[in-house]
């Protein structure tokens, strides 16, 4: 049985060296899962690098977005509509550009399996980066059903 395919998306402008430690961190944790998509959208960044990068993120498979021009007030909210409209995965997983990932395989296997068992739970999953507050302030979502070495945290 094949997973379905899960589109990470990246808003970008001029934050290579997190954008790349964020992209880079994913695919090594997320290499056990083969049905995903990266998709990034850059806002006209002019940071030495970023084109470099950019293409070679295109010349490994995944679709990169260039804005000629920048909207500061608007780009991120842009970016993530342009995201969602481009999405080819059954689910979508916004990320701030910002975030590493350092669990190992597994934990995307893990997510897909809860999503797809709590369709009435889950209109939004994303990966927060800043766990210690998130979990202060919300409840694990899981039940004792649910058999897994991961936990997500709910916010209904």
């Amino acid at each position: 049985m094949s997973n379905p395919k899960v589109t990470f998306g990246f808003v970008n402008c001029n934050r290579l060296h997190y954008l790349k430690s964020c992209i880079e961190s994913l695919l090594l944790s997320t290499a056990d899962f083969e049905s995903k998509e990266l998709i990034i959208v850059d806002n006209a960044s002019v940071e030495p690098g970023t084109e470099e990068y950019l293409s070679s993120l295109e010349d490994r498979g995944f679709i990169v977005v260039r804005r000629e021009s920048r909207d500061p007030a608007n780009e991120f909210a842009q970016g993530l509509n342009t995201v969602c409209e481009m999405a080819q995965g059954e689910f979508v997983v916004p990320l701030q550009g910002d975030m590493q990932f350092v669990l190992s395989s597994q934990w995307l296997h893990e997510y897909v399996r809860y999503a797809e068992a709590h369709p009435e739970l889950v209109g939004c999953i994303t990966l927060d980066a800043q766990r210690t507050v998130t979990n202060s302030s919300h409840k694990y979502a899981m039940d004792e059903s649910y058999d897994a070495d991961y936990q997500f945290v709910v916010d209904l």
